[in-house]
């Protein structure tokens, strides 16, 4: 079985959040709005931290002297097709709203944190902002394990302190 880690970001301005539409030519997750983030590189390994400063860089141009309060919120983990897949999920906050370039793996748009709702996600991704909105004010970090039962898919979270 393959292994793959990913990392992501939660950039709050205010009452927003910044994501993106995903390209229909991605991938993974073709077509939906996700969090914006991208797979750990080689070195980035033992460093989630920084691939998550390096996506959010590379995919915004949002340096991080811009944004505030990084901290790592969730890991989730899950199979799909034959890879296990970890995710890394971090929040932000920045008080720079910025013209956002153009994006190569999609179109990045700033969303009405009480309407993320209305935009089609991942499953994964959707129980996690979820879980977020009910517990995102705790300290800590929440670690998850995916059921994929088709019929209900959930995520078994513990809370580490």
């Amino acid at each position: 079985m393959k292994l793959r880690q990913i990392v992501g970001i939660f950039l709050f301005h205010h009452q927003e959040v910044l994501m993106i539409k995903r390209s229909n030519r991605q991938k993974i997750a073709p077509g939906y709005w996700s969090n914006v983030g991208g797979h750990m590189e080689p070195e980035e390994i033992n460093d989630p931290r920084a691939a998550c400063l390096r996506e959010l860089q590379e995919e915004t141009g949002y340096q991080p002297h811009e944004i505030q309060d990084l901290t790592l919120r969730y890991i989730v983990m899950g199979k799909f097709n034959n890879e296990l897949h970890t995710y890394y999920d971090y929040t932000a906050r920045t008080q720079v709203k910025k013209e956002l370039p153009p994006c190569h793996e999609g179109q990045l748009q700033w969303v009405k944190t009480d309407e993320l709702n209305r935009y089609a996600m991942p499953t994964p991704l959707q129980l996690l902002l979820e879980h977020y909105q009910d517990h995102g004010n705790q300290n800590g970090v929440y670690v998850g394990v995916l059921d994929q039962d088709k019929s209900q898919p959930k995520i078994h979270w513990q809370h580490l302190t």
